[in-house]
């Protein structure tokens, strides 16, 4: 019963900061700096499904994967908002610096509407002794 409490304040508090015209991205946030960095706005991300996370095996890194709507001007548009291409970026959580980076072109296509939730596998996946990976999951 609380996490449905929790879960439906925060639907609220996004339904009201919408409805008032406020930013939902904190200004001095590290995902506004790598949106500039991406040449993205606001409006040209699904923020809901944004999610972003500390790195496990280091403190300065953050992996953050960003859903970005396929536009009217781009061939592939059929319907805004109902396709996505993502970035995927492991970002330094100083200076905001995108380290690494991955497009990953209409990752989500028609079924967008059915994407509730992405997240970030934070198991050390060790390849070898130098390299670890991380795992993203699309929930429909």
């Amino acid at each position: 019963m609380m996490r449905f409490f929790f879960i439906l304040l925060l639907i609220s508090t996004n339904h009201i900061a919408h409805s008032k015209g406020m930013d939902i991205i904190p200004e001095d946030s590290l995902l506004l700096r790598v949106m500039e960095q991406l040449d993205l706005e606001e409006s040209d991300i699904n923020s809901e499904l944004y999610v972003g996370q500390a790195l496990p095996y280091s403190e300065s890194g953050t992996v953050m994967v960003i859903l970005k709507y396929v536009k009217e001007d781009d061939e592939r548009f059929i319907d805004h908002r109902l396709e996505a291409d993502a970035y995927v970026v492991v970002v330094d959580n100083e200076d905001g610096k995108i380290l690494s980076k991955y497009d990953c072109p209409k990752v989500v296509g028609d079924d967008l509407p059915l994407l509730y939730r992405i997240e970030i596998e934070d198991k050390d996946y060790q390849l070898n002794k130098n390299i670890r990976a991380f795992g993203i999951r699309f929930y429909y």
